[in-house]
């Protein structure tokens, strides 16, 4: 009797398992041969489910990527496992899926493709597989729920307005192998307050982040120039320049709390009289290397 108990209690276990093994029927996704035929592409979600889970096989054949606007519009989906086959995730795969609410993006993925995730509003975790080596433009654009990300340091590029506009969010790590932070990566993410620059960094582009929460940072002595607004319109109140900068764009410092900063080098070309508020671009080339102090509000600065 007990043996019978036994293996009865084993075979529910199996079949609960195996329940929880299963995938979407391969009739829920339109698909498109690859690679002479030995691979498919995930070209549209044809299903109506809530919760979806990727086959990593469809006929008979591995399933490599989920194509270009795949789930584009989807409002219902909440949520979705990837299968260790896929590589990449195409161009607007995810787009304006505003339900969905976690995402984990295996090991297997090399990269994401630029608008990605854009506008999937309801996105509050993410987790970014070891091997992603590039996150594409826009990826994460308007992820207003996004709090915290964690870039693994396979990444080497991060594209223009990767993370724009992602109001809640709070921490970010950039890894080693970036070497640039790209035009309006951070604009408009209300709710960063600091952030940690790699020494790997050698330009901060155009509206990196403009319109952020930053009230802190430290520029590495690694990186030689700063974009137009780059940290236009932040809560920053002092600022260093190390020496390696070479020049500093029209506005990068448009902002009215700054009222301390120091420069490392005698060199650094402010190339536009507005790149701070106030006159230190002419007190800055009289004055050269050190901290120059203002009270607020005020246009005039004074060196220490």
């Amino acid at each position: 009797m007990k043996k019978v108990v036994l293996l009865l209690a084993l075979a529910l276990l199996v079949g609960l398992t195996a329940c929880s093994q299963q995938f979407d029927p391969e009739s829920d996704f339109e698909v498109e041969r690859v690679d002479g035929g030995t691979a498919v592409v995930i070209t549209r979600y044809a299903g109506t489910r809530r919760i979806v889970n990727i086959p990593p096989k469809i006929q008979e054949l591995p399933v490599t990527s989920i194509g270009e606007r795949a789930f584009v519009d989807n409002i219902s989906l909440t949520e979705i496992t990837i299968p260790d086959s896929i590589t990449s995730i195409g161009i607007g795969a995810f787009q304006n899926c505003s339900s969905l609410i976690g995402i984990t993006i295996p090991d297997s993925v090399t990269s994401i493709g630029a608008v990605a995730f854009y506008g999937c509003t309801n996105l509050t975790d993410v987790t970014i597989g070891n091997n992603v080596t590039s996150i594409g433009d826009r990826a994460f654009l308007q992820c207003t729920a996004l709090t915290v990300v964690s870039i693994p340091n396979s990444v080497t590029s991060i594209g223009v307005g990767a993370f724009q506009n992602c109001t809640s969010l709070t921490g970010i790590t950039i890894p080693e192998n970036v070497t640039s932070v790209d035009a309006a990566v951070f604009a408009g993410c209300t709710d960063l307050s600091g952030i940690t620059l790699p020494e790997s960094i050698t330009s901060i582009g155009e509206w990196a982040f403009g319109g952020s929460g930053l009230t802190g940072i430290t520029i590495p002595g690694s990186v030689a120039s700063i974009g137009e607004w780059a940290f236009g319109g932040t809560g920053l109140t002092d600022i260093t320049i190390p020496g390696s900068v070479e020049n500093i764009g029209s506005l990068a410092f448009n902002s009215t709390n700054l009222i301390s900063i120091t420069f490392g080098g005698d060199d650094t070309a402010i190339t536009s009289a507005d790149a701070f508020p106030g006159n230190i671009a002419a007190v800055y080339a009289n004055g050269g290397a050190g901290t120059y102090t203002r009270a607020a509000d005020e246009e005039v600065w004074t060196k220490q």
